[in-house]
């Protein structure tokens, strides 16, 4: 559960699909219920607040837009409630390890326009952002992004897995919040992978991203991948060895001398269907490149130089020897 969804839920903004599922995480352990309560608790605590109490508001407000990079407000007097509330809910965010800028930007742009693009479709989707930047979101997947960007930052929010075309723009940082952790760049290429349960893996195809987690910071450059597990909350950095991780983008799968067991795990998860393989033949080599290609070419394909036997059944294709 993100930062985005938490508030969310507290604002009563959530629609049912979203509530059930952060209610679901909420019974999922008492960790998670005690950080909603502390939460909940700062929360409802900023309502309380006096409304007849006076601060000279330039004064406090230097402080917030000090590490919030927040352009300068004039100088008036409010009501402590008022002032309060807004520091109040910061402290909450701090909570959850989120930043004080995020916050503010949560709480002072609710009149934002916000779309969210969902590809359900077998193919990706490609969407065009205001400031230039391409996005194209694998099947599965779900963006959220504003109709048009606000003047200090580019923020979106990503479920599921895709791959990022950021038009450059060095005053303005391009950000991805995506499975708790917030990817962030100036412009460049770059794939985020959030289908995995456990996992985030950011890839770089060109130029160079900040990957931050709740307490780590990882700067990854071309041919590099940062991986954030979720259960260990760490961050580790590695070259890109798969070279099909962005095949689901390009169409062209490319297998060198790898074993068949696992060169058809990622067929199925390509063509999205399961394909299982006689343990017998798991260890054989193959060394092929399919360029665009259906399922059924591909297992011709196989078939023939591979002298294996394909079994396509409605749940399932199987792969087994000729021979037998």
């Amino acid at each position: 559960m993100d930062w985005y969804q938490i508030i969310k839920y507290l604002k009563n903004k959530c629609s049912t699909s979203e509530r059930e599922e952060f209610e679901t995480w909420l019974n999922n352990s008492e960790e998670n219920r005690e950080l909603y309560s502390n939460l909940k608790g700062i929360w409802e605590t900023s309502e309380k607040i006096p409304d007849e109490i006076q601060v000279d508001f330039k004064k406090a407000w230097e402080k917030i837009e000090s590490k919030a990079g927040i352009a300068n407000k004039p100088a008036k007097q409010i009501p402590m409630k008022v002032l309060f509330r807004h520091l109040l809910r910061v402290a909450a965010i701090l909570v959850i390890l989120i930043g004080l800028g995020t916050l503010i930007k949560m709480l002072y742009v609710d009149n934002q326009n916000f779309i969210t693009e969902s590809n359900v479709t077998a193919t990706q989707k490609e969407i065009h952002l205001s400031d230039g930047t391409i996005v194209f979101l694998n099947r599965n997947s779900q963006l959220t992004y504003p109709e048009s960007f606000n003047q200090n930052t580019r923020e979106i929010k990503l479920e599921g897995e895709a791959f990022f075309k950021v038009a450059k723009d060095s005053l303005h940082p391009f950000i991805v919040y995506a499975g708790g952790t917030i990817t962030k760049v100036l412009g460049t290429s770059f794939n985020v992978n959030v289908k995995d349960s456990f996992k985030v893996i950011v890839s770089v195809l060109e130029g160079k991203v900040a990957l931050t987690s709740e307490n780590s910071q990882l700067k990854i450059t071309k041919g590099e991948q940062g991986t954030f597990n979720k259960k260990t909350k760490q961050l580790i950095m590695s070259q890109i060895t798969d070279e099909n991780y962005l095949s689901w983008k390009t169409g062209i799968l490319s297998f060198n001398n790898q074993k068949l067991g696992e060169a058809v795990k990622v067929l199925s998860e390509y063509y999205s269907k399961t394909i299982e393989v006689d343990p017998e033949l798991q260890d054989r080599t193959i060394t092929v490149t399919f360029n665009n290609q259906t399922l059924s070419e591909v297992l011709d394909i196989l078939e023939m130089t591979l002298s294996i036997k394909i079994d396509s059944k409605p749940e399932c294709i199987l792969l087994s020897d000729s021979n037998k």
